[in-house]
């Protein structure tokens, strides 16, 4: 009789997963620091003495960001799998860095509008850092790191509007601190700015320092000392033992690896996992040399990835508009401030969610209905958002429905696309990782730059046309609610197989040999020297 234990976790580089979630950190602040004061900005470039007209620039301003990164965000994830992510996140970090640091000094919408461009168009880091978690992980911590990584953009983005906010025009905000006369009276979006090419410079900093050299996907065998030797696996920033029988007619290479982390190392105390190294000398099976497009589960996330991507961010545009409108044209007549309450308690739930809900949820369901229940679940959050307006003047019934309906929307948000990150991580082989990451982020960020124009458009003639529900201001959520149904429907003939990375679902045609302790290492070294 025996008895089978569950397999201990692979231990992650934690440093290396740091610089990470640092890098996923600076790409939210970057994206959400501008929205806080971006309809300042526009009103000081005296473009128009109509503040409805404001609106009209501000549109274009924060589109640009996401329009380059439409065009970018492939190229670079396609970039990063044949040079390697390294040098790919590094470039990105400095452009961001560079292009952060003059966005402060705009004193036109052109000039504003040009860098936002180029931040985007240089910077790809998004789908970049999706794919070098791929590298470094396995079934065993995925989710737990997309978890960490979640969290961090989470927190880029609340610290970005929250920075962004505060710190934009600070001698009208904050006089006894300056004079308009001052350099940040003259350049009042300066200073939130700097606090953003600050921590790009930090992030690049780390990349530089702590992110080992990587070789690209067709040279990784030079990585990697062969015949036992230990050395540095590149790729993951753990040590590693390696064994090679190799058949150089056939071309084909099977790997004994013992994977240790450095602590492990010192102490000669590892946790051992088997794994298949990105050598272009190992076993694969010809269908996983196509490119990224022949893969169908891929596709078939990437536009699940969108058509949630699209659904959010309709109703992230559309939202405040609404909720600012009168109580008597179907909004909530808030102010600002309430706004932020809002935003605040999204915040703080996200936070929470990737601390104690999202992992115990992944390991109960998998990636696959985890992002299923998410999408459908989005639905009863999006929907019912106009109905608040019926509880507008009983402000506890109010603030406690939409308080729920917000938990609600963040929980289902949440869960949709940090495992629709875990799913397309394990949908392709790590050849093509960066690549699909790269597509998937590109058509996101086209739903970004169109989204702000479709759900304006929407909510206007809603308001405008006269023509009741469900074509009045319920027509936006209601297409809302619809592209996150579509997301999820999209994936309902999907396998659980994309639960696990595809090296796992998927495995090499020449078995792997794998050692299954450190001591057992040592064991055969001591074998094979009483042999001689």
């Amino acid at each position: 009789m025996s008895t089978t234990t569950a397999a201990p976790a692979t231990p992650l580089s934690y440093k290396i997963l740091f610089v990470l979630c640092v890098c996923f950190f600076n790409e939210a602040f970057t994206f959400s620091n501008l929205f806080s004061y971006i309809g300042f900005m526009v009103w000081d470039f005296h473009l128009t003495d109509d503040v409805d007209q404001v609106g009209y620039y501000a549109g274009y301003l924060g589109s640009c960001f996401s329009l380059a990164s439409f065009i970018s965000s492939f190229w670079w994830g396609k970039m990063s799998d044949k040079y390697g992510k390294r040098p790919i996140l590094l470039i990105g970090a400095t452009g961001a860095t560079l292009t952060s640091l003059v966005f402060g000094f705009s004193n036109s919408l052109w000039m504003a509008m040009a860098l936002r461009f180029l931040s985007g168009l240089v910077n790809g880091n998004i789908g970049v850092v999706k794919g070098y978690t791929s590298d470094i992980t396995d079934s065993s911590n995925q989710a737990k790191t997309m978890s960490y990584m979640q969290l961090s953009w989470g927190l880029g983005n609340i610290m970005g509007s929250i920075l962004g906010g505060v710190m934009a025009r600070p001698c009208e905000q904050h006089p006894s601190f300056c004079s308009p006369s001052s350099f940040l009276g003259k350049y009042p979006y300066a200073l939130p700015n700097l606090i953003n090419t600050f921590f790009s410079l930090l992030g690049l900093v780390m990349l530089w320092y702590f992110i080992p050299k990587q070789s690209s996907s067709s040279s990784s065998s030079s990585s990697y000392v062969r015949n036992g030797q230990v050395e540095k696996d590149e790729v993951n920033g753990l040590l590693a033992v390696v064994d090679e029988d190799e058949d150089e007619e056939e071309g084909l290479s099977a790997f004994k690896m013992t994977s240790l982390s450095k602590e492990d190392d010192e102490t000669h105390q590892g946790v051992i996992s088997v794994q298949l190294l990105r050598d272009s000398k190992v076993s694969a099976p010809p269908s996983d040399q196509r490119p990224f497009w022949r893969f169908k589960d891929a596709m078939i996330l990437c536009a699940a990835y969108g058509a949630l991507g699209a659904a959010y961010t309709v109703f992230e545009e559309a939202w405040p508009l609404w909720a600012l409108s009168p109580i008597s044209r179907g909004g909530l007549g808030f102010t600002p401030s309430e706004l932020g309450y809002v935003g605040a308690i999204n915040g703080i739930t996200a936070i929470l969610i990737q601390i104690t809900i999202f992992l115990p949820i992944v390991k109960k369901l998998g990636f696959l209905r985890v992002f299923q229940v998410g999408a459908v679940l989005g639905i009863f959050s999006l929907l019912p958002v106009p109905l608040l307006n019926t509880f507008s003047e009983n402000i506890p019934i109010l603030w406690t429905g939409l308080s729920g309906l917000s938990v609600i929307r963040v929980l289902a948000g949440q869960c949709a696309f940090t495992a629709c990150f875990g799913l397309l991580s394990n949908s392709i082989p790590l050849n093509n990782v960066g690549a699909v990451h790269g597509f998937a982020q590109s058509g996101v960020a086209l739903t970004r730059a169109l989204s702000p124009a479709i759900a304006g458009n929407l909510l206007a003639w809603g308001y405008s046309n006269h023509l009741g529900f469900p074509f009045n201001q319920y027509l936006v959520f209601i297409v809302a609610s619809i592209l996150s149904l579509t997301a999820g429907l999209l994936t309902i003939r999907l396998s659980t197989s994309l639960d696990v990375p595809y090296n796992e679902s998927h495995p090499p045609a020449q078995p792997l040999v794998g050692i299954t302790s450190s001591s057992e290492v040592q064991d055969e070294k001591e074998k094979e020297k009483h042999k001689e």
